[in-house]
């Protein structure tokens, strides 16, 4: 169970829901197919009789919003669809294989909106965005320039194999004239209890090394990249430009010149921005700071 880090894109810039006493909302899904249980609990709420007909906050209303179809409200349900899981198979292609040190395992997964019953998965999996990523919204599936990489935990319980949806990542294709593409990655989540396990790392690696095959690639870009995203970028790029000759010594010391964006560009599809910001992150982590500030 963890807790939501954002509800304002849901009940208001004051995150405050009107009428209530004790109030609670469970919204629990099952980790693979991602069936979907709405619970509302309270001790109390306002009683517009005696209220002047002031009302509490209609949030069931609210959620059905952003909660897709098919949800249930009985709990009992909801438990024996956990206890008694349907047989699942993740979607699409399987990509990359991670084994932790703790000795679970995880894989990543790639596939697009025409894949057999991800239509409705996805828009189960999206609702996960309102709660964790500021300034989120839904996206446009009907689209198909977006692609979609997933995150699961495997498992193998009395001989059945299990999974476990831990996050995931869409990517949008623009068109770049006259015949490339630039990948620009909209929406990037871990969920709250798999973090600080380097999967974010695992998974944009992997979505690296995806993109890095398609010759039509010009660059990838993140789409307003939050302070954590920021970071895991700057760490996963630095960590693949260490690779390239113009960012080993002695290269790196000297000034920054076009070769080096030409050369970020052609092997690892960084554009010039991130280029330049790498640039300066490697060349401070190599220089001297005590004789440079002596001097």
């Amino acid at each position: 169970i963890f807790h939501p880090k954002y509800t304002h894109q849901v009940f208001g810039e004051k995150e405050k829901i009107f009428g209530y006493k004790n109030l609670k909302i469970k919204l629990y899904y099952t980790p693979d197919h991602l069936d979907t249980y709405l619970g509302i609990d309270y001790d109390a709420r306002i009683d517009p009789i005696k209220h002047k007909g002031t009302k509490p906050d209609d949030i069931f209303k609210t959620l059905l919003k952003y909660i897709p179809e098919g949800f249930s409200i009985n709990q009992d349900q909801f438990i024996s669809n956990v206890i008694q899981p349907r047989p699942f198979t993740p979607f699409g292609e399987l990509l990359h294989v991670h084994m932790s040190n703790e000795g679970k395992k995880y894989e990543i997964y790639k596939t697009d909106i025409t894949a057999p019953g991800f239509r409705e998965y996805h828009e189960r999996l999206q609702t996960f965005v309102l709660w964790f990523i500021d300034a989120a919204s839904f996206i446009d599936v009907d689209d198909e320039k977006w692609s979609f990489y997933l995150v699961y935990e495997k498992s193998v319980i009395d001989g059945d194999t299990h999974y476990m949806i831990v996050g995931y990542c869409t990517i949008y294709y623009y068109y770049a004239y006259p015949d490339k593409t630039k990948p620009r990655i909209s929406q990037f989540l871990i969920f709250p209890p798999y973090q600080r396990r380097g999967l974010g790392t695992q998974l944009l690696q992997t979505i690296y090394n995806d993109i890095l095959l398609d010759k039509s690639v010009l660059e990838v870009l993140v789409e307003d990249p939050s302070p954590e995203l920021t970071a895991l970028r700057d760490y996963v790029d630095c960590r693949n430009a260490l690779q390239l000759p113009c960012f080993q010594s002695p290269l790196i010391h000297q000034s920054y010149s076009h070769e080096i964006e030409k050369e970020c560009q052609e092997k690892l599809k960084i554009n010039k921005h991130q280029c330049r910001r790498l640039y300066e992150i490697l060349r401070l982590q190599v220089t001297d700071r005590e004789t440079a500030t002596r001097s």
